[in-house]
């Protein structure tokens, strides 16, 4: 499996990540694939669009180049819709590009826990239908308990108190990539690294969680935020971040929508279009629906997702379609990105390209990689003074799209 290509002696490590932003932990964690594992990493990144529902924070192009400033030999791009969806199904397109883009043969993780044996025992555990079954049941049993909690009820019962990682953010992600590689049979050895702070814990020295460089950014103490950051190339991004123009936008769209339109919207099951439906037109701003729709099953992350594919008319066949091409975000000018880019010219199974040319020879993955572009345009345009096309440009071809669809 690890093979010597020219200089290049072995595989590379992947990384599925967000950057959002890139910070002093993600720089030292490329720092062990490098010491540590001796590999080269490839980042499988977030484009545009993160798993809250929103836009980055910082842009992809800058959090791409950090990466790789840092220690990333290659960074891939995970799209829209994709980067935005279920841990499942974003762990599942990480894993996906990972494994065809012909350049990785390890997958590594931050993890709270750290043990990949342990890790590895729940994964197996939740690929077996009888388990899954039973969350199933019990959440039919107890509607007002969250799938995450649900699921980890069922797991004590099968592993006792050692399945409480099983409610850690960055074990969640990190059950849901062995999964994906046991279900792809993808030719990848997971690897759990010791996070170097917990995701909502305090700080540790240099280090600190995104969330609360996010918050401090926001609050303006960008003095504080920058000293958890590698540098100050994020800097000006985060001081002008201002999400609440594009929630305008995503608000606007979707009083467009019918309850019909809704009802063929990614995620959107048990009648769930009536609630959104309900709250859009009840609710006088996005902030407000947000509230509206806030219940005991519905985290925020997850009702910020159902709006934004909701709005951007993200269907239920868009959303099971696995991605079909690998958008290279950035890359090192170095031998081994060079060599890793040779080796993948022989083992990729999908198109790796800086460019659409290739990616129009698929007229499924020139799909897919169009909708990705349209949903970066609507972004643009709710951007004072940063749009490159006007709205009504955008919003004329996103009704064009929705009448192709029907």
């Amino acid at each position: 499996m690890i093979e010597a290509t020219g200089t290049l002696q072995k595989k590379a490590c992947g990384v599925v990540c967000e950057y959002n932003p890139f910070h002093n932990g993600h720089a030292y964690q490329l720092k062990q694939i490098r010491e540590t594992l001796d590999m080269p990493a490839v980042c499988a990144m977030s484009g545009s669009f993160v798993q809250r529902g929103e836009p980055a924070c910082v842009l992809k192009a800058v959090r791409a180049q950090s990466a790789v400033t840092y220690g990333a030999s290659v960074v891939l791009e995970i799209p829209f819709p994709y980067s935005c969806m279920t841990a499942e199904k974003f762990a599942a397109t990480g894993v996906r590009l990972l494994d065809a883009c012909g350049m990785c043969s390890h997958l590594a993780f931050g993890s709270e826990c750290a043990d990949v044996g342990l890790l590895s025992e729940l994964a197996a555990a939740l690929c077996e239908k009888e388990l899954l079954k039973s969350i199933q049941v019990y959440q039919k049993e107890h509607p007002e308990t969250s799938y995450i909690r649900a699921r980890s009820l069922i797991l004590r019962r099968y592993f006792g108190e050692k399945a409480a990682v099983s409610e850690n953010p960055n074990d969640i992600l990190g059950i849901e990539y062995i999964k994906a590689i046991r279900r792809q049979s993808a030719d990848l050895i997971p690897v759990a690294l010791a996070r170097s702070v917990d995701r909502k814990g305090a700080p540790n020295g240099v280090f600190a969680s995104s969330s609360l460089v996010r918050t401090l950014a926001r609050s303006g103490d960008l003095d504080s935020a920058s000293a958890f950051l590698p540098d100050l190339s994020a800097w000006p991004h985060l001081e002008n971040y201002r999400p609440e123009n594009f929630r305008k936008a995503v608000y606007l769209l979707l009083l467009s929508k019918t309850k019909e339109q809704l009802a063929g919207t990614c995620e959107y099951t048990g009648g769930l279009e009536n609630a959104v439906y309900r709250a859009v037109r009840t609710s006088g701003n996005y902030e407000q629906t947000v509230q509206a729709l806030r219940c005991k099953t519905l985290t925020d992350a997850k009702i910020r997702r159902i709006l934004l594919f909701g709005a951007l008319g993200v269907t239920k066949i868009q959303a099971e379609t696995p991605l079909l091409y690998a958008n290279i975000l950035a890359a090192a000018e170095n031998e081994t990105a060079r060599e890793l880019l040779r080796l993948s010219r022989k083992n990729r199974k999908i198109p790796l390209t800086h460019r659409t040319s290739a990616v129009r020879k698929n007229k499924e993955a020139a799909k897919q990689h169009e909708y990705n572009a349209l949903a970066e345009r609507i972004l643009a345009a709710s951007e004072p003074n940063n749009g490159k096309e006007s709205d009504h440009a955008v919003l004329q071809q996103l009704s064009e799209r929705q009448e192709t669809q029907k």
